[in-house]
This record gives C-alpha cells, sequence and structure tokens, in this order.
C-alpha cells in the first residue's frame, strides 16, 4: 500500500501516472511526447532541443557571442517558456517568468525576429503570440517535491542537516563589487568560518535584495570580529554541501553565489581572542576605581607652640616641618596626576564619542548612497524595460506594416497576373480566329480551285466525247455510204 505522503501525478497525454511533478516533467520532454521542447533563436533555420538544458549547451557552444549581451537569467528553465513549442503544456509543470522582466522581453524580440529571418517556420506569429497568453498553472511544493523524492531514492545525508544548523550568519555587506557574507560553521569539535562573494547581480532582484536587507537589519545585536584570515576556495563536493545551504540561509538563488572561501580551523580552547574594533569607544575609569594613596598616617601634627624651645628642638621641628612639606607636595601631586588621568579619560570617552558618532554619519551617508544608487538604478531599469517595450510595440508594428505591405503586394502580384493571363488569354483567342480565318480562306481557295479543276476536267471529258461521238458519227455515215 502506497503511504499517505505520496501523491499520484496522472499524465493529462496518456494513461501513466507519476509520483511526483518531477517524473511527470521528465516523462512530457522525453518520448513519445516531446512536449517541452524549446527553439534556438540564432540558428539560420528552425532546430528545437527537448529540454532547456539541451538548448543551453547548443548555445553555449555555437552562439556564445550571443549570449554573452544576454540577461544572466535568460536560458533559464524559467525563461524557456517563452521560447517553447508547447507553451501550453510547458506552464503546467514549469513556472514562467515574469513576462515584465528583462530576460522575458528579450526573448520575446529574439523570438520575433528568428520568426522574421526564418520564413517556413511550424508555428507562424500567431500562434506563438496566442501560446504566450494562455493561462499558466503554477508549479508549487517543487522543493518539498525534491525533498520527498531524494528521501525515497535514500540519497538522505547526515551531513547536511548538521551543516544547516550549525552554520550561523555573522557579517553582511552589500555594495557593487564588494557584496559578502560572513558565516561561522560550529560543529562542537571544531570552528570553521566561511567567506561568500555574491555576484552583483543579485542587487538587480528586488526580492534577493529585499531578503538581504532583512537578513542585514537581524544582523544589529550579533557581534563579529573581523580577524579571520579567509585563504582558499572550496569546491567539489563541499561546495555542493555548503551552496544550498548558505543560499536557504540567505533566501538567495544558488546562481547568485560567486565563490566561497574558508578560514582555518579553529578549535574550543585554542581559539585565538578575536581582535577588537581600533575605533570602540575605550571605558571610562569612574572614580571608585582609582585607589587614592592616603598619607596622613605617616604624617606628624605640625606643633603651632609659639613658645621658645631649645635649638636642638627647633632644628629638629624645622627638618620635621620639610620632610611634611615634601610629602604634602608628593600627595598633591599625585593627587593632579590622578585628577589628569581621570580628565583624560572623559577626554577620550568624548573623542571615542565624536568617532562613533562620525562613524555613524559616515554609515548613513554611505547607506543614503546605496540608497540613492539603488533608486537611480531602478529608475534606469525601468526606462530600460520601458524602452524595451517601446521596442517590442514598434517592432510589432513595423512587422504589422510589413506583413500588411506584404499582402498589398500579393494582391497586387495576383491582380497583375490576372490582367496578364486575361490579355493572353484574349491574344489567344484573337491568333486562334485568324488562324481559323486563314484555314477557311485556304480551304475556299482550295475548293475553288479544285471546283475549276474538276470543271475543266468535265469540260475536257465532255469534249472528248463529242469527238468521239463525231468520229463515231462519221464511222458510221462512211459505213452507210459504202453500203450504199
Amino acid at each position: 500500500m502506497r503511504p499517505s505522503s505520496q501523491v499520484e501525478v496522472k499524465c493529462w497525454l496518456c494513461p501513466m501516472t507519476f509520483r511526483t511533478r518531477r517524473q511527470l516533467k521528465n516523462h512530457l520532454a522525453a518520448a513519445p511526447h516531446k512536449r517541452l521542447s524549446v527553439v534556438c533563436v540564432w540558428c539560420p533555420e528552425e532546430k528545437s532541443y527537448r529540454r532547456m538544458v539541451d538548448l543551453k549547451e547548443h548555445i553555449m557552444a555555437n552562439h556564445r557571442s550571443k549570449i554573452e549581451i544576454m540577461p544572466y537569467s535568460f536560458l533559464s528553465e524559467n525563461n524557456g517558456f517563452w521560447m517553447s513549442n508547447y507553451p501550453e503544456t510547458y506552464a503546467k509543470v514549469i513556472s514562467p517568468s515574469n513576462e515584465n522582466s528583462q530576460e522575458a522581453m528579450k526573448a520575446r524580440i529574439e523570438v520575433l525576429e528568428f520568426l522574421n529571418r526564418v520564413g517556413n517556420t511550424n508555428r507562424k506569429k500567431e500562434d506563438w503570440t496566442l501560446g504566450w497568453k494562455c493561462p499558466r498553472e503554477m508549479v508549487r511544493g517543487t522543493q518539498e517535491e525534491e525533498v520527498e523524492q531524494e528521501k525515497t531514492n535514500g540519497s538522505y545525508s547526515p551531513t547536511r542537516p548538521t551543516i544547516y544548523e550549525g552554520l550561523a550568519l555573522q557579517q553582511l555587506t552589500l555594495g557593487l563589487g564588494d557584496s559578502t557574507a560572513i558565516f561561522k560553521l560550529d560543529l562542537g569539535v571544531s570552528i570553521r568560518f566561511y567567506q561568500i562573494s555574491l555576484n552583483d547581480l543579485v542587487l538587480r532582484d528586488h526580492k534577493m535584495l529585499d531578503a538581504l536587507i532583512r537578513r542585514m537589519t537581524a544582523l544589529v545585536n550579533i557581534k563579529y570580529a573581523g580577524s579571520h584570515t579567509f585563504s582558499a576556495s572550496i569546491d567539489g563536493k563541499l561546495k555542493s554541501i555548503v551552496t544550498p545551504v548558505v543560499a536557504r540561509k540567505l533566501s538567495i538563488s544558488e546562481e547568485y553565489i560567486a565563490d566561497i572561501k574558508t578560514s582555518d580551523e579553529l578549535f574550543p580552547g585554542k581559539q585565538t581572542k578575536a581582535i577588537t574594533n581600533p575605533l570602540s569607544p575605550l571605558k571610562t575609569p569612574s572614580i571608585s576605581d582609582i585607589i587614592l594613596e592616603d598619607d596622613s598616617d605617616n604624617e606628624e601634627p605640625e606643633i603651632l607652640n609659639e613658645k621658645a624651645t631649645s635649638p636642638k628642638k627647633s632644628k629638629k621641628t624645622e627638618n620635621e616641618g620639610e620632610k611634611n612639606g615634601e610629602k604634602r607636595k608628593k600627595k598633591n601631586n599625585h593627587q593632579e596626576q590622578k585628577a589628569k588621568k581621570i580628565k583624560q579619560g572623559k577626554g577620550d570617552k568624548k573623542q571615542d564619542e565624536e568617532i562613533r558618532l562620525k562613524e555613524e554619519e559616515q554609515r548613513k551617508q554611505e547607506k543614503q548612497k546605496q540608497d540613492e544608487e539603488m533608486r537611480l538604478k531602478e529608475e534606469e531599469q525601468k526606462r530600460r524595460e520601458e524602452q524595451k517595450q517601446e521596442e517590442i510595440r514598434l517592432k510589432e508594428e513595423e512587422q504589422k506594416k510589413q506583413e500588411k505591405r506584404k499582402q498589398d503586394e500579393e494582391v497586387r502580384l495576383k491582380e497583375a497576373e490576372l490582367k496578364r493571363k486575361e490579355k493572353q488569354k484574349q491574344e489567344e483567342e484573337i491568333r486562334w480566329k485568324e488562324e481559323e480565318q486563314r484555314k477557311q480562306e485556304k480551304q475556299k481557295q482550295d475548293e475553288e480551285v479544285r471546283l475549276k479543276e474538276a470543271e475543266q476536267k468535265r469540260k475536257e471529258k465532255q469534249k472528248q466525247e463529242e469527238e468521239q461521238q463525231r468520229t463515231k458519227e462519221q464511222k458510221q455515215e462512211e459505213i452507210r455510204l459504202k453500203e450504199e
């Protein structure tokens, strides 16, 4: 009996059923259906490929110069909807990219240029535009199905949940050419730091940028000492494990992760003390922290007796007074030094506070500058998108004009051909009539000649008969005369 977590997905083109939508997608892409095929918009003649990954391999091998000027997500599986031969089927299993995105508009432009360039395509322009407007059933629960399929296939790895639970974001910096994130991996027996370099294209994706800003906001109470050296980039199996975990932690796509570097391992008990920020405010000593020396116990009381004393006692008293004066002087100097230290501590605190305010002001200015740059980029992107839409509209209008001119030209050519055929038919009738007339005249002449010849022959024959008759009569006359 099948577990309740496995739901059957039926193919609407044949009686087969599948456990997951991914299996259905693979089934639709293979023979005999081949309903996820996409067309290459840069080949001189129409060529289709079974899946978007096959088209990507073809383009990277044959049209690299073309794809280099296209948006980063032009060859993504979602953007393949705009180049698919069966868009209705494609949209049922793969979510199409946003129709107002740059890669989607580029794909439509290239398809229209492909249709203008290649005349004998299987699908006409009307079929393509109608397919782009088909109702799109988005794919939901793709990640859950992938996880479920991995569990079903037995590809579960105990390393991944451990890494996911122990990996914590420490620092996040956003900027053109310098977007980095630092993660700390604490597995109990060892600690490792990872430096993730992000692609600048992540700043153009508003959804991804919002997710990163939320991560930065959550880092307010997290202290990170940037004293680690990130030496070498990771690759291979470790990168394939760390990359999806980092992408999920940052709520971004894996395609925006450019590089991952790691630091040396730090073991508990041997971890070096992190270097603090040199600009952080120093602790100002309080009055309770300062211990002032009290010389009152060693100081002898001053003798104020004005009566005369012996010279010996007077000399002794003077020496004691000098000693007491030196002690008081030392005490005063010591108190002055302590007061200077306190004052200097207050001055350092004030200076550190000024430095902190300057840093906050500088960070605020940098943030305003970044916000202004992002706003300008967004406006520039909107302007470009509007310009692209205007170009698409103008191209469609130009194409309509060309089609209308082509239709008018075809009508004109048909009318000219019809006139030529009518003229040719009229000339043929005139020629046939003339030939028929000449034929009749010739027959008439031949008939007249024949009649003349027949009349002449008849006359000659009649003349001969008359001569024969006369000859016969003469002979009979001669015979009669002889008999007489």
